[in-house]
Order: C-alpha cells, then sequence, then structure tokens
C-alpha cells in the first residue's frame, strides 16, 4: 500500500494533535481544581499501593468533570447527526466520493474526546480516592474506598469496555465512540504501567517500579505507535477509523512521556 501522506496528516496526525491538547488543557484545568479547598472531607487510605487524597477540591472537580463529560457527549453526537443529515442533502447533488471528503469530525471530535478525559478524569483518578461505610455480617462498621479503576482492580472491567467499543464500532455513533475511544485510551495508558506492576512482581520479575514503568512504557508506545502510524499513513480506511487510530498514537505518546521522560526513577 501506498504511503498516504497528506491524507494521513490531515485525518490521523492532526486528529492526535488536537487530542494532545485537549489532554493538556483538561490535566491544567484538573490540577487547578485541587486549590479550589485542600479540606479533607474523608478519611485517607492506601488504595492498591497509593496514598488516597479526598479533598473537597477534588471532589468538585470529579462531579463536574463527570457531568460536563456527558453533556459534551450529548452534544457531540447532536452535531455527527446534524452533520450526517447536511451530507445526505449534498449527497444528491454531489457523488459519494464527494461526499466523504466533505464530512466534518473535527469538532466533534474535539468535543468528543475531550469528553472522554473529563470522564477519566472523574471515574479514574478522583473517585477511588472516596468511599463510604460499609457494615459486614456482624454489623461491624468500616470504610471501604471506591475501586481504583487505573490500578489492578481495573483491569477485567477494562477488558470488558475494550469488547464493548469493539463490537459498537459504527453503531454507537461518532461522537459516542470518540469519548469512549478517549476514555479507553486514557484508562489503558494508566493500566498497562500502574496496573501490571503486581502482577510483575507476583510473577518473579524483580525491578524497581520506575524501571517496570518504563520498560512497559517502550513497549505499548511501540506496538501501538505502528499500529496507529500503519492504519492512518499506509490504508485507505474510512475517515472516522484513521481519527480513532490517532488514539493509538495517544497512548504511544503518553506512554514515552509520562512513563520514559517524567516517569519515576
Amino acid at each position: 500500500m501506498a504511503f498516504q501522506f497528506k491524507d494521513g496528516m490531515k485525518n490521523g496526525f492532526l486528529p492526535f494533535i488536537v487530542m494532545f491538547i485537549s489532554m493538556g488543557l483538561c490535566m491544567s484545568i484538573f490540577n487547578m481544581s485541587k486549590y479550589i479547598s485542600s479540606k479533607k472531607i474523608q478519611q485517607e487510605g492506601e488504595i492498591a499501593g497509593e496514598e488516597s487524597n479526598p479533598t473537597l477540591g477534588r471532589l468538585i472537580w470529579c462531579i463536574l468533570s463527570f457531568v460536563f463529560g456527558i453533556v459534551l457527549t450529548v452534544i457531540a453526537e447532536l452535531l455527527i447527526n446534524k452533520n450526517k443529515k447536511r451530507k445526505e442533502d449534498e449527497d444528491l447533488m454531489k457523488n459519494d466520493d464527494e461526499g466523504k471528503k466533505n464530512e466534518r469530525l473535527m469538532l466533534p471530535w474535539f468535543i468528543g474526546i475531550t469528553a472522554g478525559i473529563m470522564l477519566w478524569q472523574s471515574l479514574g483518578e478522583s473517585v477511588w480516592h472516596y468511599g463510604m461505610e460499609v457494615k459486614n455480617d456482624e454489623d461491624e462498621k468500616s470504610f471501604a474506598n471506591f475501586t481504583r479503576i487505573e490500578s489492578f482492580q481495573g483491569i477485567p472491567m477494562l477488558t470488558i469496555f475494550i469488547l464493548i467499543f469493539l463490537y459498537g464500532y459504527r453503531k454507537l455513533g461518532f461522537g459516542v465512540e470518540s469519548c469512549l475511544g478517549s476514555f479507553l485510551g486514557n484508562w489503558y495508558g494508566h493500566v498497562c504501567m500502574v496496573g501490571t506492576y503486581p502482577f510483575a512482581l507476583a510473577c518473579g520479575i524483580h525491578m524497581k517500579m520506575g524501571t517496570w514503568y518504563k520498560l512497559t512504557g517502550i513497549i505499548n508506545a511501540l506496538i501501538f505507535g505502528i499500529l496507529g502510524f500503519y492504519i492512518i499513513f499506509f490504508t485507505k480506511a474510512s475517515k472516522q477509523l484513521k481519527y480513532l487510530s490517532s488514539i493509538c498514537l495517544y497512548i504511544a505518546f503518553g506512554n514515552i512521556l509520562f512513563s520514559v521522560i517524567l516517569g519515576e526513577e
């Protein structure tokens, strides 16, 4: 298959750049939200090897980012439906190839992936810091934090969601697919490092956590980088698939940035 530079840059690499910018903006807001209030509203605890930090500021953003994520997903899907209706009207006057070239996906893509990143910040990076009182069979009370899905605790759920995403491809709508793909991309990027380390230790692989993060980061960056690059630049895949394939580049770059460049020693 011939190298498709122009199409790949427009429909694959540019969506990746947009996604990375969106991630930077969301991370900035997320970090600023922590300074709203540092008041601890629940007890702290160690969850999957890390200390929880249940501040009021984090809880506020946890709730807001979840709401914003849902609302933005709906907006992205409404835009896709509006564009689909416009495209159907244009297709009456143009041939099918021209209609495909004129698909307007960038704005719904930006809104959808931003929704996915916000949902991840809520469900993946914030919820586990909080919990609730529970009672056992003997009516004794204890405090239990919510599941930390970015750790090994989330691997079964991540597997199920990936299967749902693959089954629902081309059925869910591009706005929902963008959101879910972004959410799963961030989820996998954390699990492939944080979630696999305990299994490595259990299998007798004794190395420092920072070293393990760098090793898994490089391996995953190579796998997803090659996969995304191939689909984007060497195939005639649909415009929607090339947009979604840019998530592979996002995972690859994220692994290199946060595990190798900024990772622990």
